[in-house]
């Protein structure tokens, strides 16, 4: 015999089904503006520079792992002398100087490596970087938020940074702290006194350093790759985004992207001869989508962009991803399908992953209803 569930139970095992997915929806909701928060507070701030972010692969890099094991040797001290006790650090910093157009040691644009480690299997960070010439510290890039995974080298973070205005020929030391992504707790903090890398670094704004001849950049060359027919980890879809900047003014340019195989030779893939940029915009980014459909066997590519002048052909800039351990990259007729004879598993698809938040129901919204409807079947 079945037994009939009284109505007024039925109404009460409705209205706590509701509670449960409207809570749900709330705490997706809370995820969401704490992930874009940190961003979206700091565009002003960032004006006076042009800096492009990403992660980078630093596995392969003999010197990186060296430095590694020996500073993992003495992390207790490290972690002792930054006053942090959070299960998450700044593991390293490097600095590199790229431009000085007059050569009188001062440069307008450079490069900042750091990587972060944590004493969790995984964590949810982002880090804000600040300049000091004594008189004023400022902030001048936060990231987006990112996953760094135990103390592995493959999640290292670079911004790349041209100063645009505001910043007088001085000597500046950096900082760099990180942040939790969902509370917005200091989780550590690296300056001058920790890492010398940090130290009197010699920098000023683009327009004194220009000799009043205009200077070309590619600021950014991103590749985010996709359509894995066969789940190899490799793709034949490129998504590729350039940002090419200049100090002052408009130009019309040219230009041409090529794919770099293993041993080094340049295939063109594609041109634009029309480009029009203008000083340090964003507006004007060249975005293309590229199929390989065929010819490239599973392997690791890099991409080369190379910028020209549109009337004369003088190469103006360039740039690859050759900082990267390489892009996991395959035609269309290598991705029908799967060759077990020549597999790749490869767990860093670089620039193919994206973070994102799908709809109202969560996995904890999920979990709830399913362990409701055992719930009523117990009443049945």
């Amino acid at each position: 015999m079945q037994t009939q569930t009284s109505p007024i139970r039925s109404i009460a095992y409705q209205a706590f089904i509701l509670t449960v997915l409207i809570c749900s929806l709330i705490l997706d909701s809370q995820t969401v503006f704490a992930e874009s928060i940190a961003i979206a507070a700091t565009t002003d701030i960032t004006s006076n520079t042009k800096s492009t972010g990403g992660m980078v692969d630093r596995s392969h890099d003999i010197k990186e792992k060296q430095k590694k094991d020996e500073s993992n040797n003495n992390r207790a001290a490290r972690s002792a002398s930054r006053h942090t006790t959070s299960n998450s650090w700044v593991h390293n910093v490097d600095f590199e100087y790229l431009l000085d157009n007059d050569g009188d040691g001062f440069f307008h644009r450079f490069r900042v490596t750091f990587d972060a480690d944590t004493l969790l299997v995984s964590d949810r960070i982002y880090a804000k970087l600040y300049l000091d010439n004594q008189d004023e510290e400022r902030l001048y890039y936060v990231t987006e938020n990112f996953t760094i995974i135990g103390e592995a080298l493959s999640d290292s973070y670079e911004v790349t940074t041209s100063l645009t205005e505001g910043y007088d020929s001085d000597i500046y030391n950096l900082r760099v702290a990180i942040y939790d992504a969902y509370t917005h707790e200091l989780l550590d903090s690296v300056n001058a006194y920790d890492d010398d890398d940090l130290y009197g670094r010699y920098l000023e704004q683009v327009d004194l350093d220009s000799f009043q001849s205009t200077i070309f950049t590619i600021q950014e060359l991103t590749i985010a790759l996709s359509s894995d027919t066969d789940n190899d980890g490799f793709f034949p879809e490129l998504d590729i985004t350039i940002d090419a900047d200049m100090s002052f003014g408009t130009e019309w340019v040219a230009l041409n992207v090529y794919i770099v195989d293993p041993s080094g030779i340049e295939t063109l893939l594609y041109q634009n001869n029309d480009w029009f940029i203008s000083g340090y915009q964003s507006s004007d980014k060249d975005i293309t989508n590229v199929l390989l459909e065929s010819g490239y066997r599973s392997d690791y590519y890099h991409i080369r962009a190379k910028l020209y002048d549109a009337d004369n052909g003088l190469l103006l800039a360039t740039a690859d991803t050759t900082r990267s351990s390489g892009l996991a990259i395959e035609s269309e007729d290598y991705d029908d399908s799967f060759d077990s004879s020549n597999s790749h598993i490869d767990d860093n698809h670089y620039g193919a992953e994206s973070d994102g938040h799908g709809g109202a129901l969560s996995w904890f919204g999920l979990l709830a209803v399913a362990g409701l409807m055992g719930l009523r079947k117990a009443y049945r």
